[in-house]
């Protein structure tokens, strides 16, 4: 039995495992009980639960150990198919773990998704050395009545049995070996969802072991790498000798890749980069460092000082918010129902009003909730069914989630369905589709939208990103613009229009804009976490300061604690920052750029480096859920790439920038995200390749100048070159 219990003496929580009364009677139980204990505690291992005490009260056995709270990979095999990635990260992280007890002379001998742990960071943990062979001095005898004692254990024997090696399963001697077959067909699951070898009893399982061969890989999923397939044909030999020797060589074959990548192929001259649509709250806007000027210090000396100090790639990205694309709930002149209304279009409006201040905290919630109770009350109301949509999009991105994106998709064609002439409902559908990455089609539905409500702002807005994602911003500009001027009372298009200067950095323009927003909405903490992050960028610092301070006290948002941590940050205070960022972490979890700015801090802050790749792998588990959704979306791409490249991963990094299609054009930034990837690659003509490429675009010099992350680069005569060519 488990239990979490509190350690009184150094107050924390720790899994307390128990033996059972009746289990602590027979030896051979209350042995292997002991033999985990003594086996985990022997290794010092991240991915490996961690023994803190061995003892016993009275006649009751116990161990108390590190608390892991997650799930295990069965239970996450339970939930969904794997993505690659995932896979490949818990792959890693377990051949980890055991090519350190294979180290220490330990055979675990009873791999399987059961004994794996997953904790809420993906930080994956090896459980249970019960079956663990210590020491390579065993006989025959005691082997095989070890195995015997597993195979007859009561309901685990089929279980157990599935994932043992062919020598294990029939009471041969074994050695690391064997795990590396046990862990073979665990990957092989993870991969597919099912077992390399399978039968209705245990004699049916035995045969397939040792005679059958699993299934071919990519016949069950199209999308396992080239390189992997020999990988888990080796671990999964019959022979013991055909199959790696330990786990560390499964561990460096599983960070093998292909030959080095062709150099990175973008136009001579990128434009800028196209906006990324910014729904409701907690997209990213990338900010290039820019240092402010810390206080009570001579301006330039004190911005000089702080700029030694920030990396422009430590992602300074602010985050802002974008705008909910909410749509009035009755046309102009029809008849508006009060808010003491509970008819479904009472309660329609009285949500609608909660949208249209999405800022405030607890208001997307309470307008799910009415929107809920109008569907429940007339199934038919279409206009409740388009709000709905529009607030599971804004749950979406405040807090990033499949089910929001299915709900708001359903709701929206549910709309359509319902009344096709409904403007409100098309722009739900619209906005749905291009939140999944279909621009084109979005566009088809937002001018349906403006046609059926010709005095749409939120219509406007929403072909104004279309354009902007195109790359059309003439068009972009010019609809913003219309939808700033139909509605003057309204804060989110002025907004938005600021948020698409801003993402060109044409910061004087976005900060006009924010401002117009500001005043339209002065209490406002979305507008005033925009607006801060333009005066920043604009080098209007002291405003800045005090403007995100505003944004903290109204709504201290994990977007209001990541702007002020990222001050901390430019001003070199590395350890409030990531303190501000951990902060952030807990009040808004599901956001990756969260994440990996908390990295960034940890790489920084003294003492806490080693925190920052499994900071980072969390950070790219959490952003592939949105590749899966855009697996063409070169913002995503490069910044995983860079991500992976801070972990010490630069083969996969370069990989992942092979993925961007060569059709896609990049941003500046984007670019320079590419050139430190290939520079921490060792690739350092590719990285000056994409340096003048983003210098070309628009990218300021001056913040390549004082970005350490390049300190070694910019001692190359060729980067001198480059630069003063373009200068001149």
């Amino acid at each position: 039995m488990v239990w979490k219990a509190r350690d009184t003496m150094l107050d924390r929580d720790v899994a307390l495992k128990i033996l059972p009364a009746e289990s602590a009677a027979s030896e051979v139980r209350r042995e292997r009980f002991f033999r985990e204990a003594r086996a985990a505690s022997a290794l010092n291992h991240p991915n490996i639960v961690t023994i803190y005490e061995i003892n016993s009260d009275g006649d009751v056995d116990f161990i108390a150990m590190e608390l892991v709270e997650g799930e295990t990979l069965s239970a996450r095999l339970a939930r969904s198919s794997m993505p690659i990635s995932e896979v490949l990260d818990v792959a890693r992280q377990m051949a980890d773990a055991i090519a350190r007890a294979h180290k220490a002379a330990i055979v675990h001998r009873d791999l399987k998704p059961g004994n794996v742990m997953i904790n809420h960071d993906g930080l994956v943990k090896v459980l249970d050395f019960g079956l663990a062979k210590v020491g390579a001095h065993r006989t025959e005898e005691e082997t095989r009545e070890e195995t015997r004692l597993a195979l007859t254990r009561v309901g685990t024997a089929i279980g157990t049995l599935g994932y043992m090696s062919p020598e294990q399963a029939i009471g041969d001697p074994v050695d690391t070996r064997s795990d590396v077959f046990s862990f073979g067909v665990v990957l092989y699951l993870m991969l597919t969802r099912e077992l390399p070898f399978e039968g209705d009893t245990n004699a049916g399982l035995l045969r397939a072991l040792h005679f059958g061969e699993p299934k071919d890989l990519t016949s069950l999923r199209s999308d396992v790498p080239e390189w992997l397939v020999p990988v888990v044909k080796k671990v999964l030999e019959k022979e013991p000798k055909d199959r790696f020797e330990n786990m560390g060589e499964v561990a460096a074959a599983l960070r093998q890749r292909p030959p080095p990548l062709p150099a990175l192929d973008v136009p001579d001259s990128p434009p800028l980069p196209a906006a990324l649509r910014q729904p409701p709250p907690l997209p990213a806007v990338d900010v290039p460092v820019s240092t402010p000027r810390p206080v009570r210090q001579p301006r330039r000396e004190g911005r000089r000082r702080l700029r030694r100090s920030v990396g422009l790639l430590i992602a300074l990205g602010f985050i802002a918010y974008g705008v909910v694309p909410w749509q009035r709930v009755f046309p102009r002149n029809a008849s508006v129902p009060t808010v003491a209304d509970s008819s479904p279009a009472g309660l329609t409006l009285q949500a609608s009003d909660l949208l249209r201040r999405y800022d405030r905290s607890g208001n997307i919630d309470r307008a799910v909730a009415l929107l809920q109770k109008a569907i429940t009350d007339d199934p038919t109301y279409a206009t409740a069914y388009a709000q709905l949509a529009f607030a599971y999009l804004a749950k979406n991105t405040a807090s990033p989630d499949a089910q929001w994106v299915r709900l708001a998709g359903e709701n929206a064609a549910r709309a359509v369905e319902l009344n096709p002439d409904l403007a409100a409902a098309h722009l739900a559908v619209g906005t749905a589709m291009q939140d999944a990455g279909n621009n084109s089609d979005a566009m088809k539905h937002f001018e349906r939208a403006l046609e059926l409500d010709p005095l749409s702002a939120r219509a406007l807005d929403a072909i104004a990103r279309a354009h902007a994602a195109a790359n059309r911003d003439d068009d972009a500009r010019s609809a913003f613009e219309r939808a700033v001027n139909v509605d003057r009372t309204d804060w989110r298009s002025p907004l938005d229009l600021g948020g698409f200067y801003f993402r060109r950095g044409r910061y004087a323009e976005a900060i006009t804009a924010f401002e117009s927003a500001r005043d339209r909405s002065p209490d406002n903490a979305v507008v005033l976490l925009n607006l801060g992050a333009a005066y920043y960028m604009g080098e209007r610092h002291d405003d800045a300061a005090s403007t995100l301070q505003r944004a903290l006290e109204i709504n201290p948002t994990g977007a209001a604690y990541t702007n002020f941590a990222n001050v901390r940050f430019s001003q070199g205070r590395y350890a409030e920052a990531a303190d501000a960022f951990e902060k952030a972490v807990s009040l808004n979890a599901n956001n990756y750029l969260v994440w990996a700015n908390l990295g960034d801090a940890y790489r920084w802050a003294p003492g806490r480096r080693g925190k920052a790749a499994e900071t980072y792998r969390h950070a790219i588990q959490l952003m592939d859920q949105q590749i899966a959704a855009k697996p063409a979306d070169a913002n995503l791409r490069t910044r995983r790439a860079l991500y992976l490249a801070k972990m010490g991963e630069p083969r996969d990094a370069l990989a992942e920038l092979a993925r961007i299609p060569r059709t896609q054009t990049l941003a500046p930034q984007m670019l320079i995200r590419a050139a430190l990837v290939r520079e921490l690659a060792g690739d350092r003509e590719g990285a000056l390749d994409a340096i003048a490429r983003a210098l070309k675009g628009g990218f300021p010099l001056r913040e390549l100048q004082v970005d350490p992350e390049f300190a070694e680069l910019r001692g190359d005569a060729r980067y001198h070159r480059l630069t003063t060519d373009l200068t001149k």
